[in-house]
């Protein structure tokens, strides 16, 4: 009698996505079969042209040795061809192997491009990373464009660049102060779950009081 793996895997080999991630999913937890990550790579490599998600679970197995020796630069190539292929996720992981040099030399201009490409692509959390590789990279440090970037982040809810944004017009020896500008974004960041917000925010009201600022990455 078929058990349900078995109908999985015939529906995985007849092409089925979902089934191909499921039966990855199954090898790579022992769910109605043994534990085998060759086989949840095998499968996971299958679903991958089709699953934007597949990949990463791949290069994550690659990078933290899960199943497999890890491979750093094995992890970066593969990034790096389903980037390519237009997956926006792997743009982004792509961007962090470059800026960080992982499994490859660090590269910031290859950091920057990609980071680009995938917000270009619909990958919102590039923006935040932009705007703080602006403000704190001595070697192309843009005020002007930590803020652009940094706006765009906030403006789809990122709680880390409204806190910045807010300290940054708050501070005001790299933008013109703002208070209000200030209130803002520091307001937003505080319903976002930044507490930290609050003290600049009380500090802003009061007039009074000392604020030691910890950047947040």
């Amino acid at each position: 009698m078929a058990t349900i793996f078995d109908e999985m895997l015939k529906q995985a080999k007849a092409g089925n996505t979902e089934a191909q991630i499921r039966i990855a999913e199954a090898y790579f937890k022992g769910q109605g079969v043994m534990v085998n990550y060759l086989e949840a790579l095998h499968w996971l490599t299958e679903a991958a042209d089709k699953n934007k998600y597949a990949s990463i679970q791949i290069t994550k197995m690659y990078r933290e040795g899960i199943g497999v020796k890890a491979d750093l630069k094995k992890a970066f190539e593969i990034s790096l061809e389903y980037a390519n292929k237009g997956n926006e996720i792997q743009m982004f992981e792509l961007a962090g192997y470059y800026l960080n040099g992982v499994g490859t030399e660090t590269d910031l201009d290859s950091a920057i491009s990609w980071y680009e490409k995938s917000y270009e692509a619909g990958y919102r959390d590039s923006a935040y990373f932009l705007g703080y590789i602006y403000q704190t990279n001595e070697k192309i440090k843009d005020i002007n464009k930590a803020v652009e970037w940094y706006t765009k982040a906030a403006d789809n809810n990122d709680p880390r660049a409204c806190y910045n944004l807010g300290y940054l017009y708050f501070e005001g020896s790299s933008v013109l102060k703002n208070n209000e500008k200030a209130l803002v974004y520091l307001k937003k960041a505080l319903s976002l779950g930044i507490k930290e917000a609050e003290i600049i925010i009380d500090k802003i009201n009061n007039e009074s009081g000392y604020f030691t600022y910890s950047m947040l990455v």
